[in-house]
């Protein structure tokens, strides 16, 4: 059984920012190409989920399995542990731990993940997610133990860990200015200015 499973959610549509899952956002890649490569760096096995042709496309090949997203589950108001469970319907033995990843938030550090997983596993949690300094949660991970993602049909389930992360770490890119404060954010972190 695997320990840990990364998962991408990523759809075309999008009203506030058009596009936004694939305009070129850091080095020529776009959001999605950087979750994904996120997943890949803390170790995991990657699922992307998707109805992006040019990612299914993309990935075609690689190390990660893309999942074609069923007509029924690409709205605005299409619940996202509702598309995780469709990805796991064609899995025989599920993993522990679902790791969602939102390909939104980009801007905190590598380590938290490694770090949260590891905390998670070794308490025996039933998960992790990570929250703002007002703790409220930033879209950054979610870590949930498989069996209760079923059974309580949420990522917030009981008994879970929170990873307070600061302002900086917790920019969610929901519309071109968030995009453009992400950029920034992650060009400092890079050179330092």
């Amino acid at each position: 059984m695997t320990e840990f499973l990364g998962v991408v959610l990523a759809r075309a549509g999008s009203k506030r920012l058009p596009n936004k899952n694939i305009l070129p956002f850091l080095h020529g890649k776009d959001i999605v190409e950087l979750a994904v490569e996120r997943c890949i760096a803390s170790g995991l096995p990657v699922i992307l989920n998707t109805d992006i042709p040019k990612h299914l496309q993309e990935f075609k090949g690689q190390k990660i399995l893309t999942v074609m997203r069923p007509e029924h589950l690409r709205g605005d108001d299409v619940d996202p542990v509702d598309v995780v469970l469709d990805t796991l319907r064609s899995f025989e033995e599920l993993p522990e731990y679902i790791v969602l990843m939102q390909p939104t938030s980009q801007t905190w550090g590598f380590g938290s993940l490694t770090w949260a997983m590891k905390k998670v596993k070794k308490e025996g949690a039933s998960g992790m997610f990570s929250v703002n300094p007002a703790f409220k949660p930033n879209g950054c991970f979610y870590i949930v133990r498989t069996a209760d993602l079923i059974e309580q049909r949420t990522f917030f389930v009981e008994n879970a860990f929170i990873y307070t992360m600061s302002w900086e770490e917790s920019v969610d890119i929901d519309n071109l200015w968030d995009l453009r404060i992400a950029q920034a954010v992650l060009n400092r972190q890079v050179t330092g200015k």
